[in-house]
């Protein structure tokens, strides 16, 4: 994964808040009702954020499965565009053309055909849609889905760092502010020992 680093005074494109460093404890508890009311505001902050990158996470897995295969369909329809002038080709030399296409009729049994080439391809789009485009304007969407997928990796990728590093000042406050809960626990701890001897 790239290495992100970002200035003080970077503001997340997509709104995801800075987590502040907390630099007087004391003060922090004191404002904030007590330390039990600032630990707990604290640990549901960090769901929040933990599961914004969850999410993240998520989106990034699927854009790694996605701009391959948007890669995969672009080759095929480079593949289909050549096949289709050979066969322009092949045809003015009077020759039949077409491509040898092996194809699947059940688990383990496959057919072979000759299949002409056409000027057209169709795309699944999704939920049961398919499209019909020529080639040109094939290449044109994929290409724009391409480019569209690679930017929303590299924002996601951005945006998962930036969590990162929110999450981790959340759980460096989360320890300074407990660690001055346990401290201020002993003292009067000893003070009530000391008071009693």
């Amino acid at each position: 994964m790239e290495k992100y680093e970002f200035p003080e005074d970077y503001v997340n494109p997509r709104n995801i808040p800075r987590i502040a460093y907390i630099p007087d404890v004391a003060a922090y508890v004191n404002n904030g009702g007590g330390a039990d009311t600032v630990i707990s505001n604290l640990l549901m902050e960090s769901s929040k954020y933990e599961h914004m990158e969850k999410r993240l996470v998520s989106s990034l897995a699927n854009l790694d499965y996605k701009i391959p295969t948007i890669k995969k369909t672009l080759n095929s329809l480079e593949f289909l565009q050549k096949q289709l002038e050979e066969a322009e080709q092949q045809e003015e030399d009077g020759k039949r053309a077409g491509i040898r296409s092996y194809y699947c009729l059940t688990d383990s049994v496959f057919g072979e055909a000759i299949v002409r080439p056409q000027k057209t391809v169709h795309l699944w789009m999704g939920a049961k849609v398919m499209v019909e485009y020529t080639f040109e304007e094939a290449a044109a969407l994929l290409k724009k889905n391409l480019s569209n997928a690679e930017v929303n990796m590299r924002n996601t990728k951005e945006d998962l760092a930036w969590l990162q590093e929110q999450i981790t000042n959340l759980q460096i406050n989360i320890s300074r502010v407990y660690n001055y809960d346990l401290k201020n626990k002993r003292a009067k701890d000893n003070k009530k020992e000391t008071s009693e001897k």
